[in-house]
Parts: C-alpha cells; sequence; structure tokens
C-alpha cells in the first residue's frame, strides 16, 4: 500500500499540471517538483546572445595525420629536389619513413644506376689496377704510368663530360685533375683507341674489342656481375623492407641492378701433355699431372668456362709414347692421368680435333685410340667436341651455359685427313670452308654465340695461309662471334673482324701451352686468351701471356716483364702483318 507522503506528491504533481494547462504554459517547459533544493534564477543581461557555432565537418571533427617527411641524402642538388618533390607527391599517412642516400645505407637496397670499366687500348701492357691508383689517376696525384705501375708514359684520363661528376663522386674524388679531358660520350671510345697513354672510363654499354678492360680490385669486367663493380654509380633506399625499397626505387625513375653479368671464356694454346712432359711428370713431381696446373691453376679456376685445345690421344692401349729423339718421334699418346688433371684443374671442355688424335704408341688401331680417348674424357665428366664415332658426332658442337649465355663449340683439323670421320666411321670433324660454314649456320640455332676451333696453318711461322682465310671467311659469314686456331706451336695473328656490323675475333694460334718443344724460344710461349660474352655481342678480349717451364708447367708472366713483352710483341707484329696484307677487310 502506497504511504500517505507518496500520495501527496502525485495529488501535488497533478495540481501543477492543471495550473499549467490553465495559463496557457508549455508542459515541456514544466520541472516536475523533486526533493532537490531550489535555485535562483540568473538575472537577465542586456548583452546580445552569443551565436550558435556552426556544426563541425567530419573532416574537422577527425584530421589525417600527415605522411613522413622523407629524408634525402644525395649530392646531386638537382636530383636531390627531384626526389624530394617525387617522394613528397607519392606519400601517404601511413607509409613507413623513407630514407634516400648516394651513400651506403646499413639496412638499405643498393640500385646500381650505372657501372663503369676502366679501359685502355688494346695492346697496353698494363691488366689490373687497383681502385686507389685509379683515385689517384683522376685526381691527379699520378700523371705518369709509372706511376700506376706501368712503362713510363704520360698518362691522360678521358671521361665523358655528361657523366664525371657521377663518377668522380661514385669514386670518393673530391676534385678532378689536370689531365682530365672531357669527351662527348660518342667519342670517347674512338679517343681511348687511339690516344697513345688513355685511360677512359667508359659505361659498360661501350665495351667492345679494341678496348682492353683492366681487372679493378679483383673485378673483371669480362666475367663478373656488372652491379659488383667498384667504378658504380650506386643509390641506396631504406623503406623498411626489401619490396618497400624496390617499389619506391621505381616511383624514383630508378632501374633494378644492372643485369648484364657476362660470360668469360678463357682458351688455351696446345695442350700436349706426351713425350718429355710425361717424363719430366714422373721425374719432378711423382707422376702427379696435376702439378702441371701448379703456376696457373689459381687464374684458370676463376674462368666461367675453360676450354683446352687437346690435339692427341690419352689412351692406356699402349703405354705412353717415350720421351725420344722429339724431332722424330711423332707418335703423340699420352697418359689418360692428364684428364684426371684437366678435371681438376677446372676445365670445362676439350676440343679435340687435332692432326695426332688417332696416334697411340707402337702404332696400335688408330680408331681404337681415338674412340678410347673418347671414352677416357666421358668416364670424367669433360665435355669434348671434333672426334666421335661417326662424322655426324664428331661434328657436333659441345653446348656451354653459364650466365644466362649459352655457347656452341665446334672444333675441327685440316692437318691430316686419314683422320677424319666418315659416315660410319670413327675419327675427326673435316676443316672444310663448306662443312665448317654448313655447322656454324645449324649450331647458331641452338646458342646465343659459336665458337670454332681449328687445328690448321702451317708450324713456326707468324703467316697464314688462303686455306685458313677462306674458312675464317665461311665461319664468320655463317655466324661464328669467335675462331681460335692452334697446331703451329708459336702464336699467329689475332684479328678484330665486323661481319654485318657484329664484332667478331680470330686467333689464327695461341702457342704451345703445354709442350716438350724447348730447343726455341718462340715454341715455348703462348698466350691464355679471355673473351667476354654477353647475350648479344662479344664485348671485348684480352690475352696474357704464358712460358712453359722444365717442359710441363706453364706459368702467367708480367707482360711487362721481358718474357711476357716478347710474346706479346711477336703476337701484334703478326699482326700488323696480316693487316698490311688485308687492309680492305678494316
Amino acid at each position: 500500500m502506497a504511504s500517505a507522503q507518496s500520495i501527496g506528491l502525485v495529488l501535488a504533481a497533478f495540481a501543477l499540471l492543471a495550473v499549467a494547462c490553465s495559463s496557457g504554459s508549455d508542459p515541456e517547459q514544466v520541472l516536475v517538483a523533486d526533493d532537490s533544493p531550489s535555485v535562483e534564477p540568473a538575472p537577465q543581461s542586456d548583452a546580445p546572445s552569443p551565436p550558435e557555432p556552426e556544426p563541425r565537418t567530419a573532416a574537422q571533427q577527425e584530421a589525417p595525420p600527415e605522411p613522413p617527411e622523407p629524408s634525402v641524402d644525395l649530392r646531386d642538388l638537382a636530383e636531390r629536389a627531384e626526389a624530394e618533390v617525387i617522394l613528397a607527391g607519392a606519400m601517404g599517412p601511413g607509409d613507413a619513413p623513407i630514407v634516400v642516400s648516394d651513400r651506403p645505407l646499413d639496412a638499405g637496397t643498393r640500385f646500381v644506376l650505372g657501372a663503369w670499366a676502366a679501359v685502355v687500348s688494346q695492346r697496353h701492357n698494363l691488366f689490373e689496377l687497383s681502385l686507389d691508383l685509379l683515385r689517384d689517376a683522376l685526381s691527379g696525384a699520378v700523371d705518369d704510368w709509372a706511376g700506376l705501375g706501368g712503362r713510363e708514359q704520360p698518362l691522360s684520363v678521358l671521361l665523358a663530360a655528361d657523366r664525371a661528376q657521377a663518377l668522380q663522386w661514385s669514386l670518393g674524388v673530391s676534385s678532378l685533375g689536370g689531365a682530365v679531358q672531357l669527351l662527348e660520350a660518342d667519342a670517347l671510345v674512338a679517343a681511348a683507341r687511339t690516344t697513345p697513354g688513355a685511360l677512359a672510363f667508359v659505361d659498360l654499354a661501350q665495351l667492345e674489342p679494341g678496348l682492353l678492360p683492366l681487372v679493378v680490385d679483383g673485378w673483371d669486367p669480362l666475367s663478373a656481375p656488372a652491379n659488383e663493380s667498384p667504378l658504380s654509380g650506386a643509390r641506396w633506399i631504406d623503406a623498411g623492407t626489401v619490396s618497400a625499397n624496390r617499389v619506391w626505387a621505381e616511383q624514383l625513375g630508378w632501374q633494378e641492378p644492372s643485369e648484364l653479368n657476362p660470360l668469360g671464356y678463357v682458351a688455351t694454346g696446345d695442350f700436349i701433355p706426351v713425350r718429355c712432359v710425361g717424363r719430366a711428370v714422373r721425374s719432378m713431381v711423382d707422376g702427379d699431372f696435376g702439378e702441371i696446373f701448379a703456376l696457373v691453376g689459381t687464374h684458370l679456376r676463376s674462368a666461367d668456362v675453360l676450354a683446352v685445345s687437346m690435339e692427341v690421344s690419352a689412351t692406356d692401349l699402349r703405354v705412353p709414347t717415350p720421351c725420344d729423339d722429339r724431332q722424330v718421334q711423332l707418335v703423340l699418346q699420352a697418359d689418360p692421368a692428364v684428364l684426371d688433371a684437366l678435371a681438376e684443374a677446372g676445365v670445362d671442355l676439350v676440343t679435340t680435333a687435332g692432326n695426332h688424335a688417332g696416334d697411340c704408341n707402337a702404332f696400335c688401331p688408330w680408331r681404337d685410340a681415338l674412340v678410347d680417348t673418347v671414352s677416357e674424357l666421358d668416364a670424367r665428366g669433360l665435355a669434348h667436341t671434333g672426334t666421335g664415332s661417326t662424322l655426324a658426332e664428331a661434328r657436333s658442337p659441345a653446348l656451354v651455359e653459364r650466365d644466362g649465355v649459352r655457347l656452341a663449340i665446334l672444333s675441327y683439323d685440316s692437318i691430316a685427313p686419314w683422320y677424319w670421320a666418315q659416315e660410319t666411321s670413327p675419327g675427326t670433324a673435316p676443316a672444310t670452308a663448306e662443312v665448317v660454314a654448313e655447322d656454324v649456320a645449324a649450331a647458331r640455332l641452338l646458342a646465343d654465340h659459336v665458337i670454332v676451333a681449328l687445328s690448321w696453318g702451317e708450324e713456326y711461322v707468324q703467316t697464314t695461309t688462303s686455306g685458313q682465310e677462306a674458312i675464317v671467311d665461311a665461319a664468320l659469314n655463317a655466324g661464328a662471334s669467335l675462331i681460335v686456331g692452334n697446331h703451329p706451336h708459336t702464336v699467329q695473328p689475332l684479328i678484330e673482324r665486323k661481319v654485318e656490323r657484329a664484332d667478331a675475333l680470330v686467333a689464327y694460334a695461341l702457342g704451345n701451352f703445354v709442350f716438350d718443344q724447348s730447343w726455341s724460344t718462340q715454341t715455348m710461349q703462348s698466350v691464355l686468351l679471355e673473351v667476354g660474352f654477353s647475350r648479344e655481342r662479344l664485348i671485348g678480349y684480352r690475352v696474357r701471356p704464358v712460358v712453359v717451364r722444365r717442359d710441363f708447367q706453364p706459368e702467367l708472366v708480367s707482360p711487362r716483364g721481358t718474357e711476357g713483352a716478347q710474346t706479346l710483341e711477336r703476337l701484334w707484329r703478326a699482326t700488323d702483318q696480316w693487316w698490311s696484307i688485308h687492309d680492305e677487310l678494316r
């Protein structure tokens, strides 16, 4: 039951409502009485009431955060300003902070915007320089080749005018020296080829035969990836993750690090480990044929593809050819153990078409010797070309691929037609212009470049024959990029050719890499040929002088020493004589 007090409150409320209705007041404006203390109304002011505030928009109620400010540390002021504008226009509030620099960032991604090679004329006698010495050349700290380790000769440094500052900053050189000449990019290569004592810095895309690329701190432009060049213009981005770094590099117009990674192909002169080579190995190094490569092995193993020219049999059908009268004993058979040494030395390919390919001591059946040599190579996993059980096998190319560049190598002999393969019988691939042209054209469909190895020419001379020239023309016209000859046992001309505007190279003979012909200086000297290939073209070459020691050990020698200079002088003299006869081909 309700209390008397509560009933009284209800009746009071009805009374107030009745009063409000009778006076015309708005019942919604009437406060219901309660037990709260009363409050006196505030006195009215004569001042006008303030205007009602306008309602706030959604954007005003929740303003978005500002995007982070990028940190752009680029020494080129124009490049810095452009990068700041691009980043400011593209960055959003949720993006991570970005740091852009032309100096290394510990957590950043490196992007190579340009890479250079240091080059000299092809016949220069210095092959390697340190980065510090190149900086000295740019800054003017040295002004003569003697200060760089070469022969005394004034030094001139050639740079492309539009890239000079970028190169200077990339190498950390404070200012360029007085010997620096700035040229238009299209004139730089021609000047580098023809200016005595020139040291030029060219874009890797400008490399071509005629320019000798220097090895810089172990980086070789003929075989090493471009983005590993110590001579590179690089930028760094740190946006938190590698994927984000790449996205922002694209916004800035930067490309991924250069994909140029040339294949380095190294070819030797004649490898003929017979007669007194075997005796020297047995008597001096306890029969360890691996010691043949003791003085060159480290360098050889650095090649992407190492090809050895072996024009003799290596079979155990008979005992190896003894060390008798070297001028009379011409049945040249090697111990198969030399093939183990080739495999251990990092040899990738053996070209086997030679005029002694079917030889074996005591005149065993020559076809057996040839077939057994091929079997011995197969057993060791050594690729080979030039001999086979049938004519088709002998003419088949060896295919080698490295870093996306594919080579097809063919091998032929022109000296001993009695060893030529027939349709169904073993032998060597015949070196005729018709056969070579047909095979090169077919191999060109399988590979980026075709290399032709030949046993040909006249022994112990520096001149070539008309028969050689016919084969060269046939091979080049069919699409060969490189021709490497052997058999003359001395160096012969090294000729740069252009066929349909493509660069090609013809090395008529590289000399003796391993042989026991120690009766003359020229038969103990040879060169290693180092060639660089991209997928599209032959980008350059280098020749390194070699001398045979103790009848069995090839050794790399300095091009500035007596022996090295003598070898290269003989090579270039033969080359000049060749051009004096064939000048119309320039």
